[in-house]
């Protein structure tokens, strides 16, 4: 048997001590055992690997950057401290750096489910999502259980219009961890688009039986439903949120809309006059209640609170107001009129029978002012 050298025994035992100072996440201590080791042989790279994981832990980037760029200057070969630098350039924003270290990862070590899934998160912040959304599914071939990549995936497939890859892989990072409540959402108008009208009800009710005590998340549900139109389940998650909060205008709100969409108007009308009542000042819930009102022939009311509108910033911002005197209803007699498109094409197109109505009445010509050929 081999007697050890001192200088062996010696850094076998700085080894130890660092390492369980490393275990025991006492970082300062450790970091003084690694750099003790560094004072001996500044070419240690177990040492400078372990100075960058704590310098990293310390959240000093630049020094972890340093410490595993001497490491894989002493020892190219090394996967796993390219896999390390790649993880510290993207920490340091310089994702093409990152790129690169990680594709020399893959070249030592071959295909792991963390190089890929890192590559991946790489390439999506680089903003090349297709080769991100391979990466990632590379990732979920090695290990099928990979929550990040399930989500990863879907994201991009909702940004993509991949619409089948998004309700697929929202499903499988649902299964894998359906903790989050935003993920469930996001499942649900993956499916709804997806047209999975089976599995939209499981989802849904799902997180109503979860969430059940949860005033804000069947809010937040009742939005995910508008969005897919699924206005049934809308209306009885907005009743089943109104049970724990009457008070909740945003509930109420939507109650209406589920409603007056499925021809209940006066049910609705209850609703919009309670989210106005609790919330006068909101326009857009003014403009929910002159819509039903005007519906029902109330026209002196729903004009008025229509108008409302008018005055909002919103509709500054998005609507043409031509530099011409606006018509309060004064005579008609000899002045001309231009008529402004501000609703969907179909609306516009059903006002343009008004210019007739005008001429009829007197007025001497009519305009129209309408969307470029293009934008239609």
């Amino acid at each position: 048997m081999t007697a050890s050298t001192p200088q062996a025994v010696d850094r076998n035992l700085l080894i130890s001590r660092a390492d369980a100072d490393f275990s025991a996440m006492r970082m300062h201590e450790a970091a003084s055992g690694y750099r003790e080791l560094l004072t001996v042989n500044p070419r240690d790279v177990y040492a400078l690997h372990r100075m960058c994981l704590i310098c990293v832990h310390t959240d000093e980037i630049a020094k972890a950057n340093d410490y595993v760029t001497r490491a894989l200057q002493i020892d190219a070969a090394r996967a796993d401290l390219y896999e390390h630098a790649g993880l510290i350039a993207a920490m340091m924003g310089e994702y093409t750096r990152s790129e690169i270290l990680y594709h020399r990862a893959l070249q030592l070590s071959g295909s792991t489910a963390t190089l890929h899934r890192n590559l991946g998160d790489c390439l999506r912040l680089l903003g090349r999502v297709v080769e991100a959304k391979a990466q990632y599914k590379a990732a979920l071939s090695i290990e099928p259980n990979l929550h990040h990549a399930a989500r990863a995936i879907a994201r991009i497939s909702v940004e993509l219009g991949d619409i089948d890859d998004a309700a697929r892989y929202w499903a499988l990072a649902w299964s894998l961890d359906s903790s989050s409540l935003q993920d469930g959402l996001d499942l649900i108008v993956a499916l709804g688009k997806a047209k999975q009208t089976a599995l939209v009800s499981e989802t849904v009710a799902h997180i109503r039986e979860r969430e059940a005590d949860n005033a804000d998340a069947l809010q937040e549900l009742c939005l995910a439903l508008y969005k897919i139109d699924h206005f049934a389940d809308m209306l009885s998650v907005a009743r089943q949120g109104l049970a724990l909060a009457p008070q909740r205008v945003t509930l109420h709100h939507y109650a209406a809309h589920a409603l007056s969409v499925r021809g209940k108007v006066a049910d609705a009308l209850a609703h919009s006059r309670e989210a106005v009542r609790l919330a006068p000042d909101d326009p857009m819930l003014q403009c929910q209640l002159a819509c039903l009102e005007l519906s029902q022939g109330d026209f002196r009311s729903g004009w008025m609170r229509r108008n409302v509108m008018y005055s909002t910033p919103l509709a500054r911002a998005t609507l043409v107001f031509p530099d011409f005197p606006r018509w309060n209803g004064e005579p008609l007699n000899g002045r001309r009129f231009l008529l402004v498109g501000e609703q969907g094409r179909g609306d516009e197109i059903q006002f343009l029978r008004f210019a007739e109505w005008l001429r009829r009445q007197g007025v001497v010509s009519v305009d129209a002012l309408i969307p470029a050929a293009e934008s239609w």
